[in-house]
């Protein structure tokens, strides 16, 4: 994961509250669009950041009870959206589509197979030159024996993969219950790996316990122990 991430867009400026728009899109179905925006919107919560989702994607349900129960506002149409209100608005949009009236950060999310590669990449000759990319490639290690590795994909696709998530088997397990991976399961691979994406779209310096992490972490401990750790900060 190398975060290429620059400084934010400002959107409404004359406002006091400046969101960063991050707006994800895909050219294939099946590549964890979805699961990716909604456990990405969660990481950041986790982090204390205001955050809403806008679903621009309908083609499958956006399971919006579970993101409104984890303080995450959840929304259909941009022009209901108060900006100022949030730290970070996340975009899931339809396919092979960058909308232009939501002026922020650019992913395209794929997965390393040789096909998907291929569409992506004729998706992104097809996009004006002036428009910045950032290449998400999600769910690796699901298919090992078909996928492509990195350096060949960055030089399939003409630009640097921004980020990686590996598959993980929790996201499934998570998904059946209508649940968020990060959630349940933050200790899993792909959870680990959202939380530092998270980390690294705020502009963290280091890697910050989530504040669900802290809170468990001091749960598990002896009640004693954990009074004289609290009582010493």
């Amino acid at each position: 994961m190398r975060g290429l991430f620059k400084p934010p867009y400002s959107l409404n400026s004359g406002k006091i509250w400046v969101s960063k728009v991050l707006v994800f899109t895909s050219v294939t179905k099946d590549v964890g669009k979805r699961q990716l925006v909604n456990n990405l919107a969660y990481a950041l919560v986790s982090y204390s950041r205001k955050v809403a989702v806008l679903t621009l994607d309908h083609h499958r349900e956006e399971s919006r009870e579970q993101l409104e129960q984890a303080n995450i506002k959840t929304f259909d149409r941009p022009d209901v959206l108060p900006f100022e209100q949030f730290d970070f608005i996340l975009v899931n949009s339809q396919p092979g589509f960058f909308p232009h009236n939501l002026s922020g950060y650019n992913f395209l999310v794929l997965t390393p197979l040789i096909d998907v590669i291929s569409a992506s990449r004729i998706f992104m000759d097809s996009l004006g030159v002036n428009l910045i990319i950032q290449i998400v490639v999600n769910m690796i290690g699901q298919h090992k024996e078909m996928e492509v590795y990195e350096y060949k994909i960055e030089s399939l696709m003409g630009a640097p993969v921004a980020y990686e998530i590996p598959y993980d088997r929790v996201v499934s397990r998570a998904e059946v219950k209508r649940q968020l991976a990060v959630k349940v399961y933050p200790w899993s691979a792909f959870s680990q790996t959202l939380l530092k994406m998270a980390a690294l779209v705020s502009d963290f310096k280091y890697l910050p316990p989530p504040d669900y992490m802290t809170q468990k972490f001091f749960k598990d401990l002896p009640v004693s122990f954990s009074r004289l750790v609290f009582k010493r900060w």
